[in-house]
């Protein structure tokens, strides 16, 4: 089956690839990490997209510098666009992501009742799940998922013409 590779109309008016390889969402003013792996020389379980336990992908996010971090659920969640079926597909077809695979993304967001349950995204489905994260509450099964790295937009400061075109 033929895929046109030009960015949906939805993802070119809210992405921007910025000079520095982050992708700037406009609509939220955070910057995303185009690719895992790309913004670092450092080496990780987590480079490359690979799967990783949730203290590694904490750990992968802060040593990339430069304020980058694990997203909020919410962060995350805000990429789902729920007229697609596979979450991944979109975001790489879109052009702005690279290497986004169908998988589970970590979210720094704690459950509130115990603190070793995170929330995460699917980016097959798009759907969103509570997993121990720490494998403390039974069995010491630690489960490994992939991560993307994101920072506050509040470094660039760009003047409303600049993002009224986009919006």
């Amino acid at each position: 089956m033929w895929k046109s590779r030009q960015a949906p109309t939805k993802q070119a008016k809210r992405f921007v690839v910025l000079p520095t390889g982050e992708v700037l969402d406009v609509r939220t003013t955070v910057q995303w990490q185009q690719s895992p792996g790309a913004s670092g020389p450092m080496v990780s379980p987590c480079d490359n997209g690979n799967p990783c336990a949730f203290l590694e992908a904490e750990i992968y996010c802060a040593a990339l510098g430069n304020g980058f971090r694990l997203p909020k659920v919410e962060e995350l969640f805000s990429l789902v666009d729920f007229s697609v079926s596979i979450q991944a597909e979109a975001l790489n077809d879109g052009g702005f992501f690279k290497n986004v695979q169908p998988a589970v993304y970590w979210s720094s967001a704690r459950y509130a009742r115990l603190d070793f349950f995170r929330w995460v995204v699917d980016f097959g489905s798009g759907g969103n799940v509570l997993v121990e994260a720490q494998g403390m509450g039974g069995g010491g099964f630690t489960p490994r998922f992939v991560s993307r790295s994101l920072r506050d937009g509040a470094l660039l400061t760009f003047s409303a013409s600049f993002l009224s075109q986009f919006l």
